[in-house]
């Protein structure tokens, strides 16, 4: 009975991973809006029918990929931090990282308008768990690098970085058709460089909040 269980769970897991690949992959050639659950289906092993086995939405399928590609992002800062970092080195570190993560970023501009909207309050809520479970070692991750920044600080800091790589990214990475259109309109207008952007507005937030000494 026992093993019964576990091959029962490691074939679900194993499906469940042909539906996250199979979403990943369309979503690196089509926008969130054209992918369907049919075309989902067609990249596994298993039929529509079946997948509605394991999600009733596709919005469920990008709330799990959220959830691994921002473990894999906090894995990623935590191995190359280290103690006492000085501004430059830590931004650098922060910006590159991000970027290297780009998909998550992407699905967070998605997140509260579209994806959160099409899934159960009990499938949110266990998104909303895990997902916040993945940040808790965001905290020490700032903190070694910056020993003295209070712990408000450091949850400014976290909010603002979110705030700008989703208010930067948009503009910073335009579709083929968005840069066309802008280069027809013949406005004078050169589409911002992303890392740059974000570290030079997370450089003056962050140097404010060093320097914010205590009354």
């Amino acid at each position: 009975m026992d093993f019964k269980r576990a091959r029962n769970k490691n074939n679900k897991a194993k499906r469940w991973n042909e539906i996250i690949h199979s979403a990943i992959h369309l979503f690196e050639k089509k926008s969130y809006a054209e992918i369907t659950i049919k075309d989902i289906a067609k990249d596994t092993s298993f039929t529509r029918a079946n997948i509605y086995k394991y999600i009733s939405t596709k919005e469920e399928i990008f709330l799990e990929i959220i959830i691994r590609d921002s473990g894999k992002w906090i894995n990623d800062l935590q191995k190359k931090t280290i103690n006492n970092m000085e501004i430059d080195d830590f931004l650098e570190l922060w910006c590159k990282t991000t970027y290297k993560h780009k998909r998550l970023i992407q699905l967070f501009t998605l997140l509260p308008f579209v994806i959160e909207k099409n899934v159960s309050l009990e499938k949110l809520a266990a998104f909303k768990s895990k997902f916040f479970k993945n940040l808790e070692p965001m905290h020490y991750i700032i903190k070694q690098a910056f020993p003295n920044l209070k712990q408000d600080d450091i949850i400014s800091f976290v909010q603002a970085q979110y705030y700008f790589s989703v208010g930067i990214l948009p503009v910073a990475d335009p579709d083929d058709i968005q840069r066309k259109a802008l280069e027809l309109s013949g406005a004078d207008y050169v589409v911002p460089d992303f890392y740059n952007e974000l570290y030079n507005h997370l450089k003056i937030y962050l140097m404010g909040l060093l320097n914010n000494k205590p009354n």
